[in-house]
């Protein structure tokens, strides 16, 4: 990837994890679990630092760590920012260098494509790390930024094998992710509000099963919400997953959480009773939104995969516990 890196022996930025809130972690079970144990270390096994920098721009709240709780699957991830405040593409190269495995010869093209228009049209933050564990192993996904201008059409069509759709939705690639371990390739839009019909607009463009009501069943028990036209949230995109070898493996509709709930406490507690009402196990997730201090949510979201029940997904900043140092 000599167009990423630049000139020969150039130095590539090291993860600075000391400002991550790791003993954050310690609230989702049990902190000797084997699944605790790997999130632990691909973020920093130290002692918890005070940051002392600039917020991070991967959580609305500025929390360098945000944690994605999936139902009813109960899988986990987290994503990482190496380095608050640095430049895009310092923080392109440290996540670079934290990847668990090395990228496929298709993903190392994605990322020079990427990194090209990057330099061509500036990026928001350059890159994220994200981490899970799945059968005792632990996976990355790097996260890379499509900046606004970026020429990103005529790949996508490529990359989708079809004709775009709904024109009139303002649909932008936002983002992309790569899975290290199955090769796989994530795109991921911003888009104006959409109407109901129009998810499975989305589903059908990749040959996917028509289940965007299943969607809709979901934001309507969130908000208690009848959805007679367009869904209820004034900041909403979606994704499609593909798999090493370019087929088409899931659709997820995702909102930004105060956008389609309000405040924190308003989320946690559509979460919770949606969750109570389907039998999910959300011991992590209530303890990590204590509702005594509920840090800041990201996204809510509903994944469909073929021949797979729909997984609902939110992601919550990860701060330190209540009166640890650094702390405010």
């Amino acid at each position: 990837m000599s167009a990423l890196f630049g000139g020969a022996g150039q130095t590539i930025p090291q993860m600075a994890w000391n400002h991550i809130p790791v003993a954050s972690l310690d609230q989702l079970g049990c902190p000797a679990s084997q699944e605790l144990r790997l999130l632990r270390q691909a973020v920093g096994e130290g002692p918890d630092q005070d940051a002392g920098g600039a917020p991070s721009d991967l959580t609305p709240a500025g929390a360098p760590l945000e944690v994605a709780f999936v139902w009813p699957s109960g899988e986990l991830r987290v994503s990482a920012d190496p380095c608050p405040g640095a430049g895009a593409r310092a923080r392109l190269l440290s996540c670079l260098s934290g990847l668990t495995a090395a990228l496929s010869p298709d993903q190392a093209r994605h990322v020079e494509r990427v990194a090209a228009w990057q330099r061509a049209h500036g990026s928001r933050f350059g890159g994220w790390l994200g981490y899970r564990v799945i059968g005792g192993i632990l996976r990355s996904k790097l996260y890379l930024d499509v900046p606004r201008g970026a020429p990103w059409e005529t790949w996508e069509e490529e990359v989708c094998g079809r004709a775009p759709v709904l024109p009139s939705r303002g649909l932008r690639l936002s983002m992309i992710g790569l899975d290290t371990r199955s090769g796989g390739l994530e795109l991921y839009y911003r888009c104006d509000r959409l109407f109901p019909k129009e998810l499975d607009t989305l589903l059908t463009r990749l040959r996917l099963p028509e289940r965007g009501g299943e969607v809709v069943a979901l934001v309507a028990a969130l908000t208690r919400r009848s959805i007679r036209f367009e869904l209820p949230s004034y900041d909403m995109g979606f994704s499609y997953a593909f798999d090493g070898q370019g087929r088409p493996q899931a659709f997820t509709w995702y909102s930004v959480a105060e956008a389609l709930l309000g405040p924190p406490d308003r989320v946690r507690e559509a979460i919770l009773r949606v969750g109570r009402a389907a039998g999910w196990d959300q011991d992590a997730y209530a303890r990590l939104t204590d509702a005594r201090a509920v840090p800041g949510h990201g996204l809510v979201g509903a994944v469909l995969a073929p021949e797979l029940p729909m997984q609902v997904t939110a992601t919550v900043a990860a701060s330190r516990p209540q009166g640890e140092a650094g702390d405010a």
